[in-house]
């Protein structure tokens, strides 16, 4: 089809799209269009669509060439199909059919290239890109997450790209290090829930650093664990080759252990102990509190444990708080333990902080308390507690005096609780505890405000603590004020004189029986007294009221002393200047005494009209003695009363007419012995009397009873003073005359001729003897009272057969008529008569003389007895019935038909009564009638009478003379003790308080107690408080005394009871009672041995009974490995069973094919390849491999991986190396990174080159950016011993160092011994280095002896000090894997660098290893012909050499230095051995560690290095170190720093002694 300017219709075919020529008319070709791309197939072709992952930009229109361009141009004119990617990797389209390069989209894990044509760029190491992405650039992962390294696919699922990795964790969207004691060992993608933590290590382990990417790293023994089974204490315990199957286990209490090597806990010094399991260090081994270190007096640098003291000199101690065992150390404790105060006791009262009592409990006698706090300090009761004046940061004790009270009980704790003064008046003895000791004294009541004293009349008990008591109703006290000694009891309410004890419920009120101090006092009524107590300080006598003696009484209630005649007693009138009451006697007849007076009053005069119209007055009369009243008188001359009549009507014939005569000489010529009527007349003064004889109430022969009027009333009733009229009454007086009726009388009165009726009736009747009403009254009483209320009768009369009849009177004017009563006053001697000779005896019971007894009061003195009343016989001459005169007009009567016969005559009254006539009055005491008296007569001197008393009788005295008893003789003396005052005759004990001698009236003595009260002490006064001095008094002593050994006083000191040691199993002492009543409680025991409960062990359990504590405590469950709890756990598993703790038997493993570990748990020894743990349900897929070996899945190593879990290979190579097995350095331009190339090394980018250790790439022809460090090492080329300032070396060798003592230069001392005092501080340790003197500055200075060149003092890693070489060692396993191998067998070498002397020091040429990042540097002042110089060299033959003063060297040789230079030297040591090193390297990074320098001992893949210097972190996410520097292209040389290594050891041995 070549043709020119040829225009040809052309039809393309199907598929091609038809091309215009430039007519823009004809179709000049046929394209394929974009989209698709043409296919030739011999001649055939075609457009087809174009496929995924190329782009077809359709056919163009291209002039040919040559067949060859003919063909590419057949081609395009069709149309090809160009790919994304050149090499046909990591491009694509998103379909078939893209038309353009833009169409062209970056498949996952890859970008689009730079520029089209380029291949995809495959993301590498911590990047990723998702699938069809357009990015010009890889996604990196968030910081922290990386690339597992057996992962190899296209990076494109970031889940799958960006994990954590191991020694990480996924935290709030940010990775971090696992913290030191956790590991992580595998990849782990962020959306795992395992993300989110890292693995602890076993118990008791963790890693050396942060970020541990294995449990393999769990090397470091954590502080305060020790290895499982290790002996404690024991310094040489190891760990075994299989770290991973040794388990720690915690140090127990009274042990510690630093860690890290230490793989056996330590025992505390001096018995000192740790507070909890597990201490780390030895400042955790105290002195638990209220102990100290007792210091051995032969070697202060020994000393034990023990208990503070509990009382030194009246001092307690006690010691608050944990601390060294510096702090707390002495002889005695009185220095380490602090003092109470002086006076304040101490007592083992606080628990036990000791966490395994068994330390100190087989050697202590209180076990389990101590005295830990000032609560162990204690006063005694009635002691207190206040600030020292001395000094008031202290406290003193001392006993309360007295009128004060300390603490109630013990009272423990120090704190400002003074002695408390007694409120008002109140008092206590020394030594009281509470203020229920405060009491009040005698006489002293108690109130709310104190005791007052008691006013008189009231008393208090001394110490009773009661209000004022008043004394019973009448008791006084002896009130002194300001002493209540007489106010101390009811006993001292004391009877004033005129008043008794007095009892209504006595049968004698006033005389009780048994008078007492409860019964109250009255006054003592009339007729008694009362002398009262009358001793001032001696209890009350309860004095009764006592009976005057007869005829005495008082003038009022309430008398001291008799001081007037008793009524019907009087001074007899013969003694007219006595006032003495003893003289009273019976007053006389006519006369009364009704009391309060001395004398006896004449009875009344009575007056009566008088015929001439003057008054007649008439005396008074009685009819006995001792009458009291003048109701009793009568007037001995009685006119018939008006209503009665003017006479008696009594026949003439009965009269005796006398000589005309005067009234008043008519009446009184009457006979003063009988009975009398007299009828006077005024015509003549004619004189009659009828005289009849009188006779008693016993009479029955026939009488006459005329009634008497009371003179007394009469006088005082008729009588008006303003006129000389005087009324007559008719009230009688109750007293009759009887008198005796002869036969001419009786015949008389049977005539009606004896008076006339009473009855108004028989006034008229003119038959006189009708007029006589006999039988009106039928008994002598009955007609008194008829007769007494009738005013007309004068009488009655009685005759024998006939009867009872009153009689009255008829008027007659000029007529007045008397009845005449006998008057005794005339015939019966008197008081004062002086006659004598009474009866001695017989029926008057008269006696003479007789004594009254001792002691009795002396009655009146005798009277001579009267003898009977001369009485006229019947028919005598004071009457009759006949031959008498007729006077008068009376007409003489007829003789009686009938005489009447006769009688004797009755003229008494009946024994032991008196007052004649009615004879009513019983004879009163001291008198007496036998019957044959009208009266009662006086009883002699000596002889008493009761009441009514027909005899006396000899008086029987009824109390003795004071001091004696023994009625009736009173001879016997009363005993000391009791007491007799006169007024009784029986000894009465003393009152409490007071005693007597022998004999003795009252009771005066006070007594003084040889005896205390129970509790008290110090008799007399038993003030003292028994409790307060630790002593007792059972109230049988007077002291108080000491308990016997073994005892204790009990809580009121009253007596001793058993100091208790141990209490009962289960039981516990309680403190505040003093008895075993706490019960121990779940989970605490008490075994019998000791007074407190203990805690179980953590492992056993206790459980108390229903009614008693725990005895002991028991496995609930065993320990893990061990079964058999009823066997305490004793039993341990075998290797088919196993406990881990949670049972008490041990069980079975559940596979037969399982063994037990140690019994605690089963496993089986060997689980299926790629799985693993005790059941092997754990597989090892991406965690490391396992075998079918074992059962622990293991980490690869080497950058190594296991995908499957059963073996490693490399998927990813370690940095700087590629290939299959990872051997393979990469080559001079390419490197591998060992993180985002797999197993391929690969090229570096233009201008650019690989570092040194094809890891990464840097730009050509750069210097390193670390710059070589100053020289300043001069400082750090030796060590000196703490507080020894260096000495620098100088310019040359010949100017060694050394180090400056504080000993002066002239000072005479050696450097030997001047170390040795070093040594014996514990400053340094090891043995004395070679030493040699020198001077600076007046000064001694130390340094290294011997002629050698290039020796200094070094500090070695065991703390010891030795003279070395300038110079360093290197093990054999710090060699660097390209340097030449050491000698079979070598482990180490010693270079022994000797350069020239411009060299400054070999230390400085040693520096040439200091190195920033990774490659070797020199010492700017290193001279380069020295870099390769020869050096003497010594190898170690074999073992370890970390002293080189210990270690075994070969001779030294010369080695070449050109065929190994000395900065080989310094190569990395491995990671794998790093563990090799031992404690001495262990303890320097403990050292660091705590010096806050946690980055200063790293591992990592690369190794690890140790030297004493390190660059600061600038900006790195890695771990800068002081031992091992690591490749950082961030890190400056310029921020590189010291650290004195000199110092550094020197704080390790401080530290870590």
């Amino acid at each position: 089809m070549n043709s020119q300017e040829a225009y040809v219709c052309l039809r393309c075919m199907t598929g091609y799209r038809p091309v215009k020529g430039s007519d823009g008319k004809s179709v000049v070709q046929c394209v394929c269009p974009p989209g698709t791309y043409q296919v030739l197939s011999g001649s055939n072709r075609s457009c087809q669509k174009c496929p995924k992952g190329s782009y077809c930009p359709g056919g163009t229109i291209k002039p040919g060439g040559t067949a060859a361009a003919a063909a590419v141009t057949e081609l395009a004119l069709g149309g090809i199909a160009a790919p994304c990617a050149p090499d046909g990797v990591g491009l694509t389209t998103k379909a078939e059919g893209a038309t353009k390069y833009s169409d062209c989209i970056a498949q996952g894990g890859y970008v689009l290239p730079p520029a089209p044509g380029l291949p995809a760029v495959r993301c590498e190491g911590n990047t990723y890109a998702p699938p069809a992405n357009r990015l010009q650039g890889c996604l990196p992962c968030q910081s922290g997450l990386a690339k597992p390294p057996s992962y190899w696919q296209p990076q494109s699922d970031r889940n799958e790209v960006c994990q954590v990795p191991p020694g990480r964790f996924w935290e709030l969207n940010v990775v971090r290090e696992c913290p030191q004691g956790l590991y992580r060992e595998q990849y782990v993608k962020v959306t795992d829930r395992a993300a989110i933590a890292c693995l602890s290590c076993p118990v008791g382990w963790q890693t050396k650093a942060k970020g541990a990417e294995s449990k393999s790293q769990c090397t470091n023994l954590l502080a305060g664990f020790m290895l499982e089974g290790a002996t404690l204490g024991d310094p040489m315990a190891t760990l075994p080759m299989d770290a991973e199957i040794v388990n720690a286990q915690i140090c127990p209490i009274g042990y510690y252990s630093i860690g890290g090597s230490m793989f056996s806990c330590r025992r505390c010094p001096f018995d000192t102990t740790t507070k909890t399991t597990g201490a780390t260090s030895l400042d955790e081994c105290l002195v638990p509190p209220g102990y100290y270190v007792q210091l051995d007096a032969q070697d202060p640098n020994n000393g034990t444990l023990v208990k503070c003291p509990m009382n030194v000199s009246n001092v307690g101690y006690y010691r608050p708080g944990w601390v060294s065992f510096g702090e707390a150390k002495g002889m005695d404790g009185t220095e380490a333990c602090k003092p109470c105060g002086s006076g304040i006791l101490s007592e083992y009262r606080d628990d036990d902080e000791i966490g395994d009592g068994a330390i100190v409990r087989a050697k202590d006698p209180y076990p389990g308390r101590v005295p830990a706090s000032s609560a162990s300090c204690y006063i005694m009761p009635g002691w207190g507690m206040t600030f020292d004046p001395v000094d008031f940061t202290k406290f003193r004790g001392y006993e309360c005096p007295a009128n004060t009270y300390g603490v109630t009980d013990v009272a423990y704790g120090l704190m400002n609780s003074p002695c408390k003064a007694c409120t008002k008046n109140l008092q206590s003895v020394i030594g009281s505890s509470s203020f229920e000791e405060c009491k009040n004294p005698a006489g002293f009541g108690y109130t709310s405000e104190g005791a007052n004293q008691c006013p008189d009349g009231f008393y208090t008990a001394e110490h009773s603590m009661e209000p004022c008591t008043q004394c019973p109703p009448g008791r006084i006290t002896d009130y002194v004020a300001g002493n209540g000694t007489y106010q101390a009891s009811i006993h001292d309410c004391k009877i004033p004189a005129g008043l008794g004890a007095f009892s209504a419920a006595a049968d004698t009120p006033w005389d009780p029986a048994n008078p007492s101090a409860e019964m109250g006092a009255q006054k003592c009524p009339v007729g008694f007294f009362s002398t009262g107590d009358t001793v001032p300080g001696i209890p009350t006598r309860n004095p009764v009221c006592q009976k005057c003696p007869t005829g005495q009484s008082t003038s009022a209630e309430g008398a001291a002393t008799c001081d007037v005649c008793a009524a019907g007693y009087g001074i007899p009138s013969c003694k007219p200047d006595s006032q003495n009451p003893a003289d009273c006697a019976l007053c006389d007849f006519g006369t009364f005494q009704s009391g309060g007076a001395l004398r006896c009053t004449a009875c009344p005069q009575t007056p009566f009209n008088h015929p001439t119209g003057d008054k007649y007055i008439s005396y008074g009369v009685t009819f006995s003695r001792g009458l009291s009243s003048s109701e009793t008188c009568v007037p001995r001359y009685a006119q018939l009363p008006s209503p009665a009549g003017a006479r008696l009507a009594i026949n003439a014939s009965l009269f005796t007419v006398t000589s005309p005569k005067p009234l008043a000489a008519c009446i009184e010529s009457c006979p003063d012995n009988s009975c009398c009527i007299a009828q006077w007349e005024v015509e003549g003064e004619t004189c009659k009397q009828a005289v009849l004889q009188p006779v008693g109430p016993e009479a029955t022969v026939a009488r006459l009873y005329y009634k008497l009027p009371p003179s007394s009333l009469i006088a005082a009733a008729t009588f008006n003073p303003n006129s000389t009229k005087v009324w007559g009454k008719t009230q009688p007086a109750g007293v009759y005359a009887r008198c005796l009726m002869d036969a001419p009388w009786v015949a008389a009165a049977q005539l009606g001729l004896v008076g006339t009726s009473t009855n108004p009736a028989l006034v008229e009747e003119t038959d006189v003897a009708k007029t006589v009403e006999w039988g009106e009254c039928d008994t002598e009483t009955a007609c008194r009272l008829k007769c007494e209320t009738n005013a007309a009768c004068w009488g009655f009369i009685f005759v024998p057969g006939k009867g009872w009849a009153t009689r009255g009177g008829e008027d007659q004017l000029g007529v007045r008529s008397f009845v005449v009563s006998p008057d005794f006053a005339k015939v019966v001697p008197n008081a004062c008569s002086s006659s004598s000779g009474g009866s001695t005896g017989g029926s008057t019971g008269g006696s003479t003389g007789g004594s009254t007894g001792g002691g009795s009061t002396p009655i009146d003195p005798p009277t001579q007895e009267a003898s009977a009343v001369p009485l006229p016989t019947p028919g005598g001459s004071t009457g009759g019935s006949t031959g008498g005169s007729t006077g008068g007009g009376s007409t003489p009567i007829d003789p009686p038909i009938e005489e009447a016969p006769a009688v004797p005559p009755l003229a008494v009254c009946p024994a032991g009564m008196g007052d004649f006539f009615d004879c009513k009055r019983p004879c009163l005491p001291n008198t007496f009638n036998p019957g044959t008296l009208q009266y009662c007569e006086r009883c002699d001197q000596g002889y008493e009478s009761p009441p009514k008393a027909s005899a006396c009788t000899k008086i029987q005295p009824t109390n003795c003379r004071a001091g004696f008893s023994g009625l009736p003789d009173c001879q016997t003396p009363c005993e000391a003790g009791t007491f007799q005052d006169g007024s009784s005759g029986v000894c009465k004990n003393c009152t409490a308080g007071f005693t007597s001698l022998a004999g003795a009236a009252a009771c005066n003595i006070t007594v003084v107690a040889t005896t205390c009260k129970p509790g008290k002490g110090n008799a007399p006064q038993c003030n003292q408080c028994c409790r307060s001095l630790g002593r007792y008094n059972d109230g049988t002593l007077g002291t108080c005394e000491k308990c016997p050994p073994g005892q204790k006083p009990n809580k009121k000191a009253t007596g001793c009871v058993e100091e208790i040691k141990a209490c009962p199993p289960g039981r516990a002492l309680d403190l505040s009672s003093g008895e075993c009543s706490v019960k121990c409680g779940k989970n605490k025991y008490q075994d019998g041995k000791s007074t407190s409960c203990f805690d179980c062990p953590s492992d056993q359990i206790s459980e108390p009974k229903d009614d008693e504590g725990a005895e002991s405590c028991f496995y609930d469950k065993c320990p893990a490995g061990y079964g058999n709890v009823d066997k305490g756990c004793s039993e341990p598993c075998d290797d088919k069973s196993y406990n881990d703790g949670s049972f008490k038997e041990c069980r079975k493993c559940p596979d037969d094919g399982m063994i037990s570990k140690n019994g605690k748990r089963c496993m089986f020894e060997k689980c299926p390849a790629g799985k693993a743990g005790d059941t092997c349900e754990i597989s090892c897929s991406g965690k490391g491999f396992q075998d079918g070996s074992g059962n622990t899945c293991n980490p690869c190593k080497d950058g190594k991986s296991s995908p499957d879990g059963k073996s490693c290979k490399y998927l990813t190579c370690p940095a700087g190396f590629g290939g299959e097995d990872c051997k393979d350095t990469c080559g001079d331009d390419t490197f591998n990174d060992g993180a985002s190339y797999g197993n391929r090394c690969v090229s570096c980018k233009d201008k650019e080159s690989p570092n040194l250790d094809r890891s990464g790439c840097e730009p050509d022809n750069s210097e390193s950016d670390c710059i070589a460090r100053p020289a300043d090492s001069r400082s750090l080329s030796f060590d000196c011993p703490a507080g020894w300032p260096k000495l620098l070396a100088g310019n040359t060798l010949d100017d060694t160092p050394g180090c400056v003592t504080t000993q002066p230069a002239d000072s005479g001392a050696s450097c030997k011994e001047v170390w040795a005092k070093l040594v014996d501080q514990s400053v340094v340790i090891g043995a004395i280095p070679n030493l040699a003197e020198s001077k600076s500055n007046g000064k001694l200075v130390c340094k290294c002896a011997g002629d050698k060149e290039g020796y200094v003092l070094k500090r070695q890693l065991d703390g010891s000090f030795a003279c070395l070489a300038e110079a360093a060692f290197l093990p054999n396993e710090g060699r660097d894997t390209d340097s030449p191998p050491l000698a079979s067998g070598v482990r180490g070498i010693w270079y022994d660098v000797k350069p020239p002397k411009s060299c400054k020091g070999a230390q400085q040429c040693w520096d040439m290893c200091f190195f920033c990042d990774g490659r070797p540097r020199y010492h700017k002042e290193f001279l380069a012909a020295q870099r390769t110089s020869d050096r003497s060299v010594r190898f170690q033959k074999s073992g370890d050499c970390p002293n080189s003063s210990t270690c075994k060297l070969e001779k030294e040789y010369e080695e070449d230095g050109s065929s190994m230079p000395l900065y080989e030297a310094c190569g990395k040591w491995p990671a794998k051995d790093i563990g090799r090193f031992g404690e001495k390297l262990a303890k320097l990074r403990e050292l660091f560690d705590s010096l806050d320098d946690k980055n200063s001992f790293s591992t990592t893949k690369s190794g690890v290095r140790i030297w004493p210097y390190r660059p600061r972190k600038t900006g790195s996410s890695q771990n800068l170190n002081m031992y091992g520097l690591q490749s950082q292209s961030s890190a400056k040389c310029s921020d590189c720093f010291d650290k004195d290594r000199a110092q550094l050891l020197a704080d390790v041995l401080v530290k870590y002694g």
